[in-house]
């Protein structure tokens, strides 16, 4: 009989069977039935993708950018082979990986550039099988520049034309990525590109703009590369852009990085026009042109439409919303970028248009200052999400409403007064119950507050850096803790759910207890207050249901048992309390 063990302990079987030596077991998987050795390598597949190598003059080029780095950081890992490792564990395995498993190398085709790694995973790949191309530069040199169109023009040099032209016929999806950049000669898209018959999507992301891109004259020009293929159904440009012929797309990404000119007015009409009957998702950033209200005065139903993102100044976004007709069901994103004088009056009419539109999708508001913005036309620094039901603030649910602002300069009270407009005009729109406010509170301790005390019914908060990332962490840091007292405005006062995230560039433990002293302090201070100007005693509980507390450091972590005495100290004014240490 099989005796009750805790779950700490290991259980042991007493039978004395004979156990398998390392050698048969070995044996056993290096023989598995092709079936289950396929479904394996495609399962690893799925976790591992080959990546190209990236030269350190690639890297440096996206670190230059900066405002460019949180969409290119992922680009500049490290190279890997992936699943393809897979192919060195033994003769067999390597036998069936490449030799019966054309679909996987087909997807993968121009990940490596080294001579012969073309012609070998087309190879692979078959006769038939649709295939997936990419072409990432490896540019070492300013000097060593591939250009990134040579991967359907000139794939193989010992290719004669008949394969080269049967090679481009099977490219299902294409995708071309340069992060070197060279002149808008060498950046244009070979007229051979008409031969793509079965391309069904298209991605171009090049890191350096090149204003040649999207000049009148190259598009007006007779000439110009076409993407003719009448399967194509998704393309996503960025710092790019390539007319196509196919009616049928229903996904379309344009992007520029950072305020740019924008698409010609006609460019984007005709695209638009295409796309208007059958697109279900539309992504643009910075590419609507400022007289395109005034150029095509055309209106575009798209009854399909799903989702809609829209990055881009205020007027641009503008003249886009009132030329499209979407569904009431869309999943709306907008990010404002004001960066007119008098962006107060066009904003609010933009947002406030988007908010009354029947849907039954919230939309995501997000409105953005330049960097460059001057005090005058700058919204605060604050990023607040709020929340119009019961969700919780864990990253699982989306978050419909979101005011912020990228790097300008704190304006006085213009948050508080958008949100004040929207319930005025809203009168029914449930109040919220959570706020995130992802911006530093110690920069932005009164707008927090006062937006508490405009809604008083707050369950959620999750705040950011209440002390800056530079502050000396010692006796005075009551002192400089910044602690919204709304959060607590009547002695009935009760949070659900209190989330503290904190930067700091290098913790101790030192710096970690002083810091949950004065947080714990700090909201004993804020509860004692209510307490008195209710002139009431506060209810016996904790102030605060669940209490987590993020420690985010750039330099070593604290030790997991250093946080135990923490909670000890958190514990007196949270019933529960969760501590992390991330980097």
């Amino acid at each position: 009989m099989a005796a009750s063990q805790s779950p700490r302990t290991i259980s042991t079987d007493t039978t004395h069977a004979e156990q398998p030596s390392s050698h048969s077991t070995s044996s056993f998987i290096l023989n598995l039935p092709s079936e289950l050795l396929s479904k394996i390598v495609e399962i690893v597949a799925e976790q591992e993708q080959p990546r190209s190598p990236v030269s350190t003059y690639e890297r440096d080029n996206v670190r230059r950018r900066a405002e460019r780095q949180a969409f290119w950081l992922s680009l500049i890992e490290g190279g890997t082979l992936g699943w393809i490792r897979l192919t060195h564990v033994c003769r067999d395995w390597r036998a069936t990986i490449c030799g019966n498993m054309p679909l996987l190398w087909a997807r993968h085709i121009g990940c490596f550039r080294t001579a012969g790694a073309v012609e070998e995973m087309v190879r692979r790949a078959g006769d038939d099988v649709p295939i997936t191309v990419g072409f990432g530069s490896a540019r070492t040199t300013p000097d060593d520049y591939c250009e990134p169109w040579t991967i359907i023009e000139e794939p193989a040099k010992s290719w004669s034309s008949i394969q080269a032209a049967a090679y481009r016929s099977r490219i299902r999806s294409l995708s071309i990525i340069d992060m070197c950049g060279g002149d808008s000669e060498h950046d244009a898209a070979p007229p051979i590109i008409d031969e793509l018959s079965r391309l069904e999507v298209l991605t171009v992301k090049y890191l350096v703009f090149d204003t040649c891109h999207i000049k009148d004259s190259k598009f007006r020009h007779p000439d110009l590369p076409i993407i003719r293929s009448s399967c194509l159904h998704r393309v996503l440009y960025r710092n790019y852009f390539l007319p196509w012929t196919a009616s049928g797309l229903t996904h379309l990404c344009i992007a520029f990085d950072g305020v740019r000119p924008g698409l010609p007015a006609f460019l984007l009409h005709d695209a638009l026009t295409s796309i208007a009957a059958t697109i279900e998702e539309l992504m643009f950033t910075f590419c609507v042109h400022g007289d395109f209200l005034d150029a095509r005065p055309s209106s575009y139903t798209t009854p399909h439409l799903q989702t809609l993102r829209v990055c881009d100044m205020n007027a641009c976004i503008d003249a886009l919303l009132q030329r499209l007709c979407i569904p009431d069901t869309v999943e709306l994103k907008l990010m404002l970028k004001p960066i007119d004088v008098d962006w107060r009056e066009i904003t609010q009419a933009i947002t406030m248009h988007a908010l009354l539109r029947p849907s039954s999708a919230p939309p995501l508001i997000s409105l953005g200052t330049p960097a460059h913005a001057h005090e005058s036309n700058a919204l605060p620094a604050l990023f607040s999400q709020f929340i119009t039901d019961s969700l919780a603030m864990d990253g699982t649910h989306p978050v419909p409403y979101r005011v912020g602002n990228d790097g300008g300069t704190i304006g006085s009270h213009n948050l508080i007064n958008l949100h004040r407009a929207i319930f005025r005009i809203i009168g029914d729109w449930p109040a919220p119950v959570s706020f995130a406010f992802d911006t530093p509170l110690w920069k932005s301790i009164y707008n927090v507050e006062e937006t508490l005390l405009s809604f008083p019914h707050i369950h959620q908060l999750r705040v950011r850096d209440p002390l800056h990332i530079e502050d000396v962490i010692g006796p005075s840091t009551l002192d400089d803790f910044s602690f919204p007292r709304t959060a607590f405005a009547t002695p009935a006062s009760r949070l659900d759910l209190l989330w503290v995230v904190q930067s700091i560039s290098d913790w101790t433990f030192y710096k970690a207890a002083v810091y949950c002293f004065a947080l714990a302090a700090r909201v004993k201070q804020e509860t004692s207050l209510a307490e008195e100007e209710g002139q009431t005693a506060i209810e016996q509980h904790k102030p605060i249901v669940r209490l987590r507390l993020d420690f985010v450091t750039v330099g070593t972590t604290v030790q997991q048992e250093d946080g135990r005495e923490l909670l000890d100290v958190l514990g007196e004014i949270a019933e529960v309390v969760e501590l992390r240490f991330l980097r």
